[in-house]
């Protein structure tokens, strides 16, 4: 189904466990987010270490994140979206992670993915995107930058940052 975000700030104030990880809003398969443009603001206010805003299901497929801003008042070491265990089909466009998360992004074993059009600003020594053993994946016309200025910072990651696999093979 569609899940729409209208106009103005809705607030995460709180995480619930997913297993290993913690975070504020998880989405299930076939599941599409969807706003009005940057005017439609998932705003998190979570300040504890280690929590990821949105989620992605384990083994799921078919999620779509559209239209949006996500903001962060928490510290450093989370992701706006996470995703731990192999999605299928996941697409993202026209979001705005604004600062406050480490990552922007942080999918691991995924497969088919699109990521465009999108304005992400890491705010820690993570990156704006990390695809860990992912494969199949577009990222195509984003903003990817770590300060305000929407210019390189060394001291704070990556834009994209890609892993390999067990066979080398680059995703």
């Amino acid at each position: 189904g569609i899940v729409w975000i209208n106009k103005g700030e809705f607030r995460v104030t709180t995480t619930a466990s997913r297993g290993t990880y913690n975070s504020g809003l998880h989405l299930c398969s076939n599941v599409i987010l969807m706003g009005t443009g940057f005017q439609s603001v998932i705003k998190s206010t979570i300040t504890t270490s280690g929590q990821h805003i949105i989620s992605l299901p384990h083994a799921g497929s078919n999620v779509k994140i559209m239209d949006l801003q996500i903001k962060s008042d928490s510290l450093p070491s989370g992701a706006a979206v996470f995703e731990s265990a192999g999605i299928t089909n996941f697409t993202m466009d026209r979001v705005k992670i604004d600062r406050g998360t480490s990552w922007g992004v942080l999918l691991k074993e995924s497969t088919k993915g699109l990521i465009t059009n999108c304005d992400i600003q890491n705010n820690g020594p993570a990156h704006c995107i990390e695809l860990n053993d992912c494969n199949n994946y577009i990222v195509r016309n984003n903003w990817l930058y770590s300060n305000t200025s929407r210019t390189y910072h060394p001291s704070r990651g990556n834009g994209i940052e890609t892993f390999y696999n067990d066979q080398g093979e680059l995703h």
